[in-house]
């Protein structure tokens, strides 16, 4: 039964924005907001993230879709920034002996 409401409030020494989780449906999916703050220039934009889990045979599959990014260039800049963190840990899993295999 997905569970909602959890909301840690962000971490502007991390530099994360402020999130809550929406939706969490253990052990593959959770869902939660996404507010872009100042100063950034997407600053007010009140986006989702999902991120799903799932096996694939003998592999598992990480799915991040990150939607509501209403102004033009913010669905890029997204778009570079969750393609770092994926390469991120990409080298996290390999320097702990862990196949790590990206699909663009």
């Amino acid at each position: 039964m997905p569970r909602r409401g959890w909301s840690d409030g962000g971490d502007s020494r991390a530099q994360a924005p402020p999130r809550a989780t929406t939706s969490i449906e253990p052990p593959s999916k959770i869902v939660f907001s996404w507010t872009i703050e100042p100063p950034d220039e997407h600053a007010g934009i009140e986006s989702e993230v999902t991120v799903t889990i799932r096996r694939d045979g003998g592999e598992t599959e990480l799915v991040i879709r990150h939607e509501k990014l209403t102004r033009a260039g913010a669905a890029a800049r997204h778009d570079e920034g969750w393609r770092g963190a994926l390469d991120q840990l990409a080298r996290m899993m390999e320097a702990e002996g862990l196949p790590a295999q990206g699909k663009g």
